[in-house]
């Protein structure tokens, strides 16, 4: 199978499959048989390939630095024995000293989350370094048993005990690898995304959104392969959220970029997020995503597939000559776009995109004259005459077969009227405007 530079899929399927102990189905037929998937004549098409996983890294995508992202996704990172944030007896002493500064008529005591701490330091379950550090080491041990479920359990009770500190921080990590292995992946996500939300910049962001990407991989194939209403309850498999597996995934998609926007996935993420809503027919939020990747990351690998299907999308928005037409002229200029920012692409690509363009071309020249047919049938000739005049005056459209045909019509109504005569003005000299 031929490679066209794309790293996000190798792997993808078994990434979210935590360690390996099911499978993912493949896409159903009519995705498959989908014409517009295969643009490069083969069995299953290029999109195919690449949702699937189909096809592989090549050497010189190895050596552009992009992550391979099954590399650690089949085996657990083990955490060290002791957190990685050791200075917690300094950051201890620090904010015992800011607190004796504080006084006691301060009105941040009144703060709903101090209530809680205090609330909870009366019932016996407040800060507690001891037993914090106590509870990860447990949790590590159970970790690298492979009993996912209990250390998820003992990571959480250890940043329960030590909030807003390092410790907190390795803890919320590993209890989220724990239940990604535990193949509880909504679980997994949350915990994630309450990690990336309180620890903006953390050590761990770059695998949390691995995790995440692979997560969001995995819901859009189940979906795609076992679809069902968002509003009907998942009650039976925990891999799955409750309700709506394809709208999560594409929050999944969303949240790495919006985390890690110039991480190695970001790019990726938006490619995913398009093909998603490719797939699904949602082709004016396809077209967004592909031109929010053309913007904001032009140095992707994505390019060249954002281009082709971008202006696919933007295609299939176009609803004929009287409508609007910015979808279709959009397209085109995508068109023009990937003839000249990839001269090297394959000659027989070229050539389809070539035949797009004057199938577009075309089109928009198509909709000139259907807009130009109205107004004359109107007996609206100035307006008439001037659709004519754009498309004969329009260098693109002068090898259409509508120039010669609205020659024709202008000739016919040059001498016409600009407005039809008006055969009510005896009305307004009996009801004069003013009044």
């Amino acid at each position: 199978m031929p490679s066209h530079g794309w790293s996000w899929t190798v792997g993808i399927v078994l990434l979210g499959l935590g360690a390996g102990a099911c499978q993912v189905p493949g896409l159903p037929d009519h995705v498959r048989n989908n014409p517009y998937f295969r643009i490069r004549g083969d069995d299953g098409g290029w999109l195919w390939e690449k949702l699937t996983g189909q096809q592989k890294f090549s050497s010189a995508q190895q050596a552009s630095g992009k992550p391979d992202l099954g590399s650690d996704s089949k085996q657990p990172v083990y955490p060290s024995t002791t957190p990685i944030g050791e200075n917690l007896d300094e950051a201890l002493q620090k904010e015992e000293a800011e607190g004796k500064k504080s006084r006691w008529w301060d009105l941040s005591a009144l703060a709903p989350e101090k209530l809680y701490g205090k609330a909870k330091e009366a019932v016996g379950l407040g800060p507690d370094e001891k037993l914090a550090r106590q509870l990860f080491a447990e949790g590590t041990e159970l970790y690298r048993q492979g009993k996912y479920a209990e250390a998820a359990e003992k990571f959480r009770l250890a940043a329960f005990r030590w909030p807003d500190s390092p410790l907190e921080e390795d803890a919320l990590f590993y209890r989220a690898e724990s239940l990604f292995f535990a193949e509880k992946y909504s679980a997994a996500y949350d915990v994630f995304e309450q990690l990336l939300k309180k620890y903006e910049n953390s050590r761990y962001l770059e695998r949390a959104v691995r995790r995440q990407f692979a997560i969001g991989r995995y819901w859009e194939q189940m979906a795609q392969a076992h679809p069902r209403w968002p509003i009907v309850p998942n009650l039976i498999d925990r891999t799955q959220p409750v309700f709506d597996t394809w709208g999560y995934a594409l929050k999944a998609y969303e949240t790495v970029r919006l985390h890690d926007p110039t991480g190695p996935l970001a790019d990726d993420a938006l490619m995913a997020a398009g093909n998603a809503y490719f797939l699904k027919g949602r082709y004016e939020d396809a077209a967004y995503q592909y031109d929010l990747l053309r913007k904001e990351y032009p140095q992707s690998e994505h390019q060249y597939q954002a281009h082709q299907l971008g202006m696919k999308a933007k295609q299939l928005l176009y609803q004929g000559p009287l409508y609007d037409g910015t979808p279709l002229k959009e397209a085109a200029e995508l068109a023009d776009a990937t003839l000249r920012l990839f001269p090297k692409a394959p000659p027989q690509e070229r050539q389809r995109l070539l035949e797009e363009k004057n199938r577009m071309v075309e089109q928009l020249a198509e909709r000139e004259w259907a807009l130009a047919q109205f107004y004359e049938k109107k007996r609206l000739y100035g307006a008439a005459r001037m659709y004519y005049r754009s498309l004969i005056e329009n260098p693109q459209f002068a090898r259409t077969k509508y120039v010669p045909l609205a020659q024709q019509r202008l000739a016919q109504i040059q001498d016409k009227p600009d407005r039809p005569p008006d055969y009510f003005s005896w009305l307004d000299r009996i009801f004069p405007k003013g009044r």
